[in-house]
């Protein structure tokens, strides 16, 4: 992790304060800005995602047993529906904002692999989107992608840690 020093308007913190400011005061006002850098076997180049924002990340409890246990079942002529818009860790440095195309459709991370959830949450944090983390032991893939969906919690985000 990095932390940048933001410069400071000394100028326009005086003005806001109303006095003349001294060095711990400018010390105080001053901001930092944090990085994370990545680094991926696949990649030779490191990965840096800045935090920007502080997005909310919330994690499903399992889903409620059901006529045939506790997983859902999904015929297969409805599972294309949920296996779009799915990225790993190593593409989501590539992604913008048009690749969303479908508003009803959840952007799906995969984080399945060590370090991969830290990553996903930095670009999180780098692109200010909330998101649905979904853990072992957590609801089956479709409760998961609907609870990031329109209709229910609506971040539009799904990170697959399991």
């Amino acid at each position: 992790m990095t932390l940048k020093k933001l410069p400071l308007d000394v100028v326009i913190a005086e003005r806001n304060t109303g006095a003349e400011i001294d060095e711990v005061e400018v010390e105080n006002e001053t901001q930092y800005r944090a990085s994370l850098v990545f680094k991926i076997d696949s990649s030779i180049n490191p990965i840096i995602y800045k935090l920007f924002t502080n997005p909310v990340f919330v994690s499903l409890p399992p889903c409620r047993p059901g006529p045939k246990g506790t997983q859902h079942e999904v015929h297969m002529r409805e599972l294309p529906r949920y296996q779009k818009n799915i990225w790993t860790i190593e593409q989501l440095k590539e992604h913008q904002p048009d690749d969303d195309t479908d508003d009803d459709t959840s952007m799906i991370i995969n984080a399945t692999g060590t370090g991969a959830e830290v990553l996903a949450r930095a670009w999180c944090s780098e692109r200010g989107r909330n998101a649905v983390v979904r853990r072992p032991g957590g609801p089956c893939f479709v409760c998961s992608v609907r609870a990031a969906g329109k209709g229910s919690l609506e971040t539009g985000v799904l990170i697959w840690v399991d």
